[in-house]
């Protein structure tokens, strides 16, 4: 009789643990919105007519956290390389501060940064060119 109390009360845990992580993505608003967050989806706006060339030519790829990689250079020419490798490296630091001032925006702490990314992530994948580049889950990379 013990023990079933035991299980009982582990699977009253794993219940109310189960229970916080469905509030936390109820409560996640991506569209949130801050001065912060509007300056950051402007930039990145910005950059993102600039990077689509290079995604479609399978030197750069969204990541499955959420960030840009640099996948195969050798698609390009040295001018395009440095431009390209300047452009992930804004984009990423961009995308960073945006989840983090996602987190700030919705009072969230630092524990729900895996949750925003992977938010963000399938926000990327959705809004990226046919042809692009993408990370499964599993760290495969498909074209979309």
């Amino acid at each position: 009789m013990a023990r079933t109390g035991s299980i009982a009360a582990l699977l009253a845990v794993a219940v109310s643990l189960l229970g916080a992580g469905a509030k936390l993505a109820h409560a996640l608003d991506l569209n949130v919105s801050t001065p912060a967050i509007r300056n950051l989806t402007a930039s990145l706006g910005s950059r993102a007519k600039t990077l689509q060339p290079f995604s479609l030519k399978g030197a750069v790829g969204e990541t499955n956290n959420g960030l840009l990689e640099l996948r195969d250079l050798s698609v390009l020419s040295l001018p395009e390389k440095a431009a390209v490798s300047r452009l992930v490296e804004q984009e990423n630091a961009d995308r960073q501060a945006l989840y983090a001032e996602t987190l700030r925006a919705n009072n969230l702490d630092g524990r729900a940064m895996p949750e925003v990314q992977k938010a963000f992530t399938a926000r990327w994948r959705e809004q990226s060119a046919r042809g692009s580049w993408i990370q499964q889950d599993d760290g495969q990379w498909v074209r979309k």
